[in-house]
């Protein structure tokens, strides 16, 4: 995209995501701490999850905000988009799995020792599904390395699909959108 041409920053969604990042790290780290405070706190803390999604629909929004012209007279460069992703989380998830490799090694023993016929194909499996970003497919892969990893996981396969998918959706009309949006949400009725 040339950058005379990109939208300005909205930082108050870049504000909101560090909020929900930080959610969802309090989940992974503080809940241990939180168990004799008081219940506010720790349903706080608890409901971390919730931020986990806020994260994955802020991210595609911004997304779109930042890279979908919606005339439809600029197309998606797909590798320079799949390039900027790439450069943006994989250099920190692998310095983050830097820090888990001594639990991935004390897993990885403790397998071995279970004399499993499959325990080198299961470390081996878990150690390339982590590296490669595949591991929130395989759910077996996710705890032994990096479990929070499993959510960058689901967003690079959202990266892999953004352009495809961006190519369909801007060619949609307000009226297409609302009524796919619409279909998506709608509850079914309870049969009678």
């Amino acid at each position: 995209m040339n950058a005379t041409l990109a939208p300005p920053t909205l930082r108050a969604l870049t504000g909101l995501r560090f909020v929900a990042a930080f959610h969802v790290l309090l989940l992974h780290t503080a809940l241990g701490f939180v168990q004799g405070a008081p219940p506010f706190v720790a349903n706080v803390v608890r409901a971390g999850t919730a931020s986990v999604s806020l994260f994955f629909v802020l991210s595609g929004f911004i997304l779109a905000y930042q890279y979908l012209d919606v005339g439809g007279t600029r197309p998606l460069d797909r590798r320079q988009f799949w390039w900027a992703r790439v450069a943006r989380i994989y250099p920190v998830y692998l310095f983050a799995l830097l820090f888990a490799l001594p639990y991935f090694f004390a897993w990885a023993a403790a397998t071995l020792e279970s004399e499993s016929p499959w325990a080198s194909a299961k470390i081996a499996v878990t150690l390339v599904a982590n590296l490669t970003l595949t591991q929130g497919w395989i759910p077996q892969t996710v705890g032994p390395m990096n479990p929070p990893g499993w959510s960058l996981s689901v967003e690079a396969f959202c990266y892999l699909l953004f352009p495809f998918a961006a190519a369909r959706v801007v060619r949609l009309t307000t009226r297409q959108a609302l009524t796919a949006a619409a279909r998506r949400i709608s509850v079914p009725r309870a049969s009678r």
